[in-house]
């Protein structure tokens, strides 16, 4: 039976199959033996066979957590990365699939996707007039998944062993989503670079189809990457997608106004840029192909702030995030208004999401002259409100006269900026489904996913 998906669509799919143990916290042996089941059984289901074809899991899938301790087997933890290869029925054709940051992972978020400042020279090759660097956080990634084993058999020992067994060529595409997508790449050329150690006689052919990806390295890493790969890459990313823009600089430029304008930039969302901006400047990173065109999408006007299977991680990070932004803009009591406005907020979020809120409403982004004085008082902050002054509600050295207008610009704040996080959230994940034509797959994927977790 021919599959509905053409190729594209089928590795796109086999790529965001990778994420089977993203959003849960259990002992390591269980992200497992879950992320097994639910590759093998979306692979064997009827519907997904007719859409993508018929494959089976050859090695792992493998799931690194950093939290994990051999000492304490039950010990609850997160999926970091994930790796693992499947083959398409009665031929030679591969696919090697590594997955996303997970939501909840502190590590794939704070280690492998933001650990930008520094760089590590390129360790599998040194290119003539040449000197590759990656981002710290690509490279920590890339050892990761070069390190793991199905049992005792390491990724590159498998092709190795695979290659060995067959006179043909053999095509292993390389694919990944998000982190996956800048992790994808750097593996395809590590494989690329160490391919005769692991296939001397050159029967392997790789290629590429990673997926809404940052920069992995700097501008000698593109250069040498489209080299060797350019031509067996299909980098697929969203013109809208905040991520593929980062970190390359002229890209970044151009990231607060994405959604204009409809989402015009403000203080706290030129604020997120320069910073992304400015973490990364130095390296002069640059993104891989970068001639390939962005698709075309549209602002989701209905995207809004949800809550996620970690909200109280994503929240302390967007409170941390936000004063720090403010810090740049005011200072004496504006400041020490604003922290507790905004400590405030996200108490409020917190509790209303754990009572089941499913989005953000005008009364959590309100907060009261008394609600204000409490959060004062847990941070030591003698302020008395009655006595405010014009000259203490500056930002920027713009007054705004009295404590209301200055609330109602601290609301519009942020309420600009999750709306933004919103979108970028829905331009990064759900509209590349619709793009690449795989609705279908991922609602039969999700509801596989349902199926299982209503047998446990």
């Amino acid at each position: 039976m021919t599959p509905t998906y053409n190729t594209q669509q089928q590795v796109f799919c086999l790529s965001m199959l990778s994420n089977s143990a993203s959003s849960l916290k259990k002992p390591l042996e269980e992200l497992q033996a879950i992320a097994t089941q639910r590759i093998t059984k979306t692979l064997a289901d009827p519907q997904i066979i007719g859409l993508i074809g018929t494959w089976q899991l050859v090695w792992g899938p493998e799931v690194f957590s950093n939290a994990a301790d051999p000492n304490q087997p039950q010990k609850p933890v997160v999926s970091d990365n994930l790796l693992y290869v499947a083959q398409r029925e009665n031929s030679n054709d591969f696919v090697i699939a590594t997955a996303g940051t997970n939501p909840i992972s502190w590590f794939g978020w704070f280690v492998e996707d933001f650990s930008v400042r520094e760089t590590v020279a390129w360790p599998f090759a040194q290119p003539p007039g040449l000197s590759p660097k990656i981002a710290k956080g690509t490279s920590v990634g890339l050892d990761i998944l070069l390190a793991m084993k199905d049992q005792g058999v390491s990724l590159t020992n498998f092709l190795k062993a695979t290659v060995a067994k067959t006179d043909v060529r053999c095509q292993l595409a390389v694919a990944g989503h998000s982190l996956g997508g800048a992790l994808s790449a750097a593996l395809a050329l590590a494989l690329v670079d160490t391919q005769a150690e692991w296939d001397s006689e050159g029967k392997a052919v790789i290629s590429v189809l990673p997926s809404a990806g940052a920069t992995p390295g700097d501008e000698d890493f593109a250069r040498y990457y489209d080299q060797q790969l350019g031509l067996h890459t299909n980098r697929i990313w969203n013109s809208l997608d905040i991520v593929p823009h980062a970190w390359d600089r002229a890209l970044l430029t151009q990231a607060g106004n994405l959604y204009t304008p409809f989402l015009t930039p403000n203080t706290l969302i030129n604020g997120l840029v320069t910073l992304a901006t400015s973490i990364s400047a130095a390296n002069n990173y640059t993104q891989l192909n970068a001639q390939t065109p962005g698709l075309a999408s549209q602002v989701n006007l209905d995207s809004v702030f949800a809550p996620t299977p970690l909200s109280a991680l994503v929240l302390d990070g967007l409170q941390t995030l936000v004063i720090g932004i403010l810090k740049q803009h005011l200072s004496g009591v504006a400041l020490t208004l604003a922290e507790a406005y905004v400590k405030e907020v996200i108490a409020k979020l917190k509790q209303e999401w754990q009572n089941g809120a499913q989005h953000v409403t005008e009364t959590m982004l309100s907060v009261s002259p008394a609600e204000l004085e409490d959060q004062m008082r847990q941070a030591n902050a003698g302020i008395n409100l009655n006595n405010l002054q014009a000259s203490d509600l500056q930002a920027d050295g713009h007054s705004f006269g009295d404590l209301g207008s200055f609330l109602h610009w601290l609301r519009s704040e942020l309420s600009g900026m999750l709306s933004f996080l919103a979108q970028a959230g829905y331009q990064h994940v759900v509209v590349y489904f619709y793009m690449l034509g795989v609705e279908e797959y991922a609602w039969r994927s999700s509801q596989i996913d349902t199926e299982l977790e209503s047998e446990t």
